[in-house]
């Protein structure tokens, strides 16, 4: 085995990476567009192919992919995508959507963890949306504001979830009422 670039660097190299961001706006066939989301997963997993996705406008070509998904799936996808796109650094998010595009983010990857998680996020959606939007937008230097307001709904999400997924309390024996 050789210990070359990997084939990511190579295709960042040859223009793969923003050949893929430039093609997703202009795709309807959902397995091609799921196939190029998955590539562009991989490679944003390589800095020089991540850098070349950001320069390229990735991170609102991504954005626009999650509000447009037309279902769980592609929402993940898109979701992993901007995940890899933003490697650790939110400020990449923030700057291509704001609080909104984060919270979507956040809610398809709850979305995908189980049948009840689904259906919690489906509900929360419309309302964390709604409330994220009637707020005004966060300057620059209130970072630590939105993410405790993030980290405040994701304890939410968290307390609902466990409040609908209790089982019901165990009981003792009950008397029996026969007359035997």
């Amino acid at each position: 085995m050789t210990s070359g670039p990997s084939a990511a660097a190579l295709m960042a190299e040859a223009g793969v990476t923003e050949a893929i961001v430039r093609l997703l706006p202009s795709v309807d066939d959902a397995t091609l567009r799921a196939s190029l989301l998955g590539t562009l997963t991989l490679l944003c997993e390589v800095e020089p192919a991540r850098a070349a996705a950001r320069a390229a406008g990735a991170a609102a070509v991504l954005s626009r992919a999650l509000e447009q998904a037309a279902d769980n799936e592609a929402q993940l996808l898109a979701s992993n995508a901007l995940a890899a796109l933003a490697h650790g650094d939110p400020a990449v998010l923030l700057e291509a959507g704001g609080a909104p595009l984060l919270l979507q983010l956040f809610l398809a990857a709850a979305a995908s963890l189980s049948p009840s998680m689904r259906s919690l996020a489906d509900a929360a959606a419309p309302v964390l949306l709604a409330q994220q939007q009637q707020q005004p937008a966060p300057a620059r230097s209130s970072a630590p504001i939105l993410e405790q307001q993030l980290l405040q709904a994701q304890q939410q999400l968290q307390a609902q979830h466990l409040e609908t997924s209790q089982p019901a309390p165990l009981r003792g024996p009950q008397p029996s009422h026969d007359l035997d």
